[in-house]
């Protein structure tokens, strides 16, 4: 592989293209709340509400009593032939002898760090450090639209990364360059990047002076490492009472969610968590979030804490969540900036700017990524997507289905797929192992897709015809592949791309991401939660008590209402506060459920004026979508949707889409005809007026 140059001139970056009528969509399963929860510390009923909520949703767990441990596990990584380097180190008496006493805590915690990372570096070969957070948050060099609202950054207390010839080396450092940070406009070079000096603590603050003090090797950041360099996570407290805090453990998950968040190729993150004499090892995973035994640190003479920090710099990379082949990522420079090189099955693909990735906080799931891409040694255009996703392995694969749909009309055309073996990844027997008989965690891998690129999604900012128009097509795409007997599930106003031929008004629609995709009849996708992006669920779904619950036609049919439905309203103030009301962070799904029913019942529609607002285009959009509802509603009484009447689904599903074709023909009609009616009154406003 090619070894990419890690100090790139300083250079402008071109930033994501802006994605016309893209907006942003809620996370099927954010499991940070996504409001307010970006603080250095959180207050203590905040971190206490964010615990609940994964409690509540079976994400986090603590690890059963079996042997060997999850910690233990972790120390067995440690490579044989130097297992054997670190048997005793004096500092830890003095580290243990400052519980509670805070910031002589925090400096003796970095004189231990230093005479253990002495002694690796003596006889190991490692390029891993320790770096102390210093004044500023991490943050990201890669461009993105949910930049860190810098009053309220995060940072962790203490983390391991890679480091050399004086710069931090990852996949995002060799792609962004190790002194670039991300900004509000555009990247800036930093010059702050600490100068590793053996035997010394090197500050990297403007104007700073290295100081060899204690002699330990360790640097402060202040700017110049990233989230993209964090390897393993380290909380300091120093009293121990503070061990089984909620607070402490949330703040430990929000962290790991930023590394997780932009190392999309990642599998979990450890992450320790060190109060006075107590410690516990936290493996934040896409799968959960699994919570160790409290282990005492004086037991063999400090030897655990000691070991922990000897594992976090030494551990081979898939033992902490990281696929080795990305340790020399191979690179190819196109206009002045390093690109990823992913191959995909037996095709090279190149990597451009990410333009989808999860919402900050999000820690379990999919995960999904998108890069811009362009098949390698083929053209210059950014004409491909590139996804990666973190699926249940139950699961089938998006590429498997959308093989099955090739050539049917409206469904995206697909290049490649895989799902590559990712080394360090939790499996089936792990979880049955760590987790609780009951804990809802399941195995998933890593998969790629590539697919053809579509710019243009549906959105509130279509004219009236396009919209409707639009939604036509959507009905008649769900149905096609209805006919082939798949469901999409995961019908969205991002999931709806938008196809112009000529610039033609009349748009098309063409439906990519078929991750949630499930057969209409035989056994269900194998997921164990129900799906969706949860704005565009249907009630039924949201409400069901089924698990998993079964997603038929009629189900996709109320999908597609709810994107035409909420588009409509979404161009009214009154219509958009709604809209947002469904998208607001910690609602259950049950309460996302209730709240739909009640839009679209009696009580409801009496908002519908408001909603929808005054004027023609307002009065057609209501009209269309009463009726759609009125007949959607009458269907689902008469045929129910359990899976012994799945005929009756069909049938309802084929009376649906003749009586839905008329609606939006004549909605189609009657927005031509008042377009042109506006246009001729805007003719004869313009024409000059002849005096006799």
């Amino acid at each position: 592989m090619a070894h990419p140059v890690l100090s790139p001139p300083p250079r402008q970056l071109t930033p994501p293209p802006t994605q016309p009528n893209t907006p942003t969509n809620p996370s099927s399963t954010p499991i940070v709340p996504r409001g307010g929860t970006n603080s250095a510390e959180l207050s203590s009923a905040h971190a206490t509400s964010l615990t609940k909520i994964l409690y509540n949703r079976n994400y986090i767990r603590h690890e059963r009593e079996v042997s060997p441990s999850m910690f233990d596990r972790f120390l067995s990584c440690i490579p044989e032939q130097i297992s054997s380097l670190v048997e005793s180190v004096p500092e830890i008496q003095q580290f243990i002898s400052t519980a509670d006493k805070k910031m002589k805590n925090e400096d003796e915690f970095v004189t231990l760090i230093g005479a253990v990372a002495r002694i690796v570096s003596s006889g190991a070969d490692s390029d891993r450090i320790f770096v102390c957070s210093g004044s500023k948050p991490l943050d990201y060099r890669e461009p993105d639209t949910q930049l860190p609202d810098k009053r309220r950054g995060l940072k962790p207390d203490f983390f391991t990364s890679r480091l050399r010839d004086n710069l931090p080396m990852s996949l995002s450092a060799v792609l962004w360059g190790g002194l670039s940070m991300a900004k509000n406009d555009g990247l800036r070079r930093s010059d702050r990047l600490a100068s590793r000096s053996p035997g010394a603590i090197v500050s990297s603050g403007e104007g700073s002076s290295s100081s060899s003090s204690s002699g330990s090797p360790v640097l402060t950041n202040e700017g110049s490492f990233a989230w993209g360099d964090v390897q393993t996570l380290i909380e300091l407290k120093s009293s121990s009472k503070e061990i089984e805090s909620p607070d402490n453990h949330s703040n430990l998950i929000l962290k790991a969610a930023e590394v997780l968040r932009v190392q999309w190729h990642r599998r979990f993150v450890p992450a320790f968590l060190i109060c006075g004499t107590k410690m516990k090892m936290l493996r934040i995973d896409r799968s959960g979030v699994l919570v160790g035994a409290t282990i005492d640190i004086r037991e063999g003479g400090g030897m655990p804490l000691i070991r922990c920090i000897f594992a976090c710099l030494v551990v081979p990379p898939p033992d902490i969540g990281l696929p080795t082949d990305l340790e020399h990522p191979t690179t190819i420079a196109i206009d002045g900036i390093q690109r990823l090189v992913v191959k995909v099955r037996e095709d090279k693909f190149i990597l451009g700017n990410v333009i989808a990735r999860p919402p900050r906080g999000y820690v379990v799931g999919r995960g999904t990524v998108v890069h811009l891409a362009r098949k390698y040694g083929v053209g210059d255009e950014w004409n491909l997507i590139h996804k990666s996703a973190w699926a249940h392995t139950s699961r089938q694969h998006e590429g498997y289905v959308l093989e099955e749909l090739q050539g049917v009309e409206g469904v995206v055309e697909l290049f490649a797929w895989d799902a590559p073996m990712v080394e360090g990844m939790l499996s089936k027997d792990d979880i049955l192992r760590d987790f609780p008989s009951d804990a809802e965690f399941y195995p998933r891998e890593f998969r790629q897709t590539v697919v053809t690129y579509i710019p243009e999604s549906l959105s509130p900012s279509l004219s009236t015809l396009t919209l409707l128009h639009a939604w036509r097509s959507l009905y008649l795409v769900i149905d096609r592949i209805a006919q082939k007997g798949w469901v999409h599930r995961d019908l969205s106003w991002n999931n709806i791309r938008l196809t112009r031929p000529n610039g033609n008004e009349l748009a098309s629609i063409t439906l990519i991401d078929f991750d949630l995709a499930s057969p209409i009849t035989g056994p269900t996708s194998g997921s164990p939660d129900r799906t969706g992006t949860i704005a565009f669920m249907p009630i039924e779904i949201l409400l069901s008590e089924k698990s998993p619950p079964r997603h038929q036609e009629l189900s996709e049919d109320e999908a597609a209402f709810w994107t035409g439905f909420l588009a409509a309203i979404s161009r009214t103030e009154g219509g958009s506060a709604q809209v947002a009301g469904l998208n607001a962070s910690n609602q259950t799904l049950e309460a996302v459920g209730l709240k739909k029913s009640w839009m679209v019942g009696s009580r409801g529609r009496r908002k519908w004026d408001n909603w929808f607002g005054a004027g023609w285009k307002g009065v057609l959009l209501k009209k269309v979508c009463l009726k759609i509802w009125m007949i959607l509603d009458d269907l689902h009484l008469k045929s129910g949707t359990d899976e012994e009447e799945e005929s009756g689904q069909k049938l309802a599903h084929g009376e649906l889409m003749q009586t839905v074709m008329v609606i939006l023909d004549q909605g189609i009609d009657e927005a031509r005809e008042w377009s042109l009616a506006k246009e001729m009154e805007q003719a004869l406003t313009l024409q000059p007026a002849h005096h006799g």
